[in-house]
């Protein structure tokens, strides 16, 4: 789901083009961006690795955790970047 023009979420639109096309680098730059919240549909896009893993998946091997794996999408799907 692409923002609108003019949106500031819209900056990131090109971001999930190429996260859709498989380059795991640009999904962690998604999620990992300062300007995106937590719990938004361009983080979870992003966390999910372009919805390639689910939100569940990640909790399950502790992503979620202080101090717990990092698990960039570039770890999960190594050979993506």
């Amino acid at each position: 789901m692409l923002a609108e023009r003019g949106d500031w979420a819209a900056d990131f639109n090109q971001a999930q083009i190429t996260c859709f096309k498989g380059s795991m680098s640009a999904c962690d730059a998604i999620w990992l961006s300062k300007r995106v919240l937590m719990d938004t549909f361009l983080y979870n896009y992003g966390r999910t690795c372009g919805g390639r893993v689910s939100l569940g998946e990640l909790r399950r091997a502790g992503a979620f955790r202080l101090g717990g794996p990092s698990l960039h999408c570039t770890e999960i799907f190594p050979g993506h970047e």
